[in-house]
């Protein structure tokens, strides 16, 4: 059954149509496979044991230069990158939100009910819905990792006008970045790159020193290519 689920994936990545509606199905929906090199029991289980995986640390730490008090992530998982925040700093306000439920449901229990974390909130939300959170309205530092390479040239201006709308502080993004000039993104190898630069500087103008750290491959050896740590900050 792995077998067979890997070979419909692969072949799913490699055919579909470039919209984020056909990722956001994909991961909504999803409820079999084994992330993180397949070393974990299933999926939601190989994202929180790869809490110790490099680029993690490199994004927190860049997150936690911008002393924030609280913090915003977009497309969350499980919510690795949040528990690690909190540990870090017990008193940032560690808000996250991501398509399928049940990678929250799985969080929260591992957070909220195990680890007792008082200060993480999580819900089930798209990336292009961030207008219909009233009660939480700003927030220190918004931040994605290998989120927004899946939202397409169809919901990326939308997912930064209210990220730009949103954010005090700082932006971070572990995504895969291109210095091209144009923020609609280069689809390539089932994902989306695009210069990031390009997007804070249209929505979130008020961020004005900007900094990409390359992942290097003792970082993150898949990642290498492209990937980069993107922050903007006032």
């Amino acid at each position: 059954m792995n077998n067979l689920y890997k070979k419909a994936l692969e072949v799913y990545f490699k055919f579909k149509p470039h919209q984020t509606s056909d990722f956001e199905n994909y991961w909504e929906n999803r409820t079999l496979g084994k992330d993180w090199h397949g070393e974990q029991h299933n999926w939601l289980e190989g994202y929180w044991k790869s809490a110790n995986h490099p680029h993690r640390k490199l994004l927190v730490d860049t997150i936690l230069r911008h002393e924030p008090m609280s913090v915003l992530e977009i497309g969350c998982n499980v919510g690795v990158n949040l528990y690690l925040l909190n540990k870090a700093n017990p008193k940032i306000l560690c808000c996250g939100f991501d398509i399928n439920e049940r990678a929250i449901n799985y969080g929260i229990q591992k957070m909220r009910v195990d680890e007792k974390m008082s200060e993480v909130w999580m819900w089930r939300m798209a990336a292009d819905q961030m207008s219909k959170m009233h009660t939480l309205k700003n927030f220190d530092v918004i931040f994605s990792d290998a989120a927004l390479i899946y939202i397409g040239d169809d919901k990326i201006d939308s997912v930064f006008s209210e990220t730009g709308k949103r954010v005090k502080k700082a932006v971070v993004f572990c995504e895969r970045h291109v210095n091209y000039g144009d923020g609609e993104g280069i689809y390539k190898d089932g994902l989306w790159n695009r210069d990031y630069f390009s997007l804070i500087n249209e929505y979130c103008g008020h961020l004005n020193h900007k900094k990409a750290t390359k992942i290097t491959k003792e970082v993150w050896s898949e990642w290498s290519e492209t990937g980069h740590i993107i922050e903007a900050w006032r």
